[in-house]
């Protein structure tokens, strides 16, 4: 499930975020 959030966040404004905090755990 994890890896579809992540997928999902991608294809938003939201997968900059992770971008930007591609270095920390996506459950931190």
């Amino acid at each position: 499930m994890t890896k579809a959030v992540i997928v999902s966040a991608a294809r938003t404004p939201v997968g900059s975020f992770l971008g930007a905090f591609a270095n920390t755990p996506a459950h931190d």
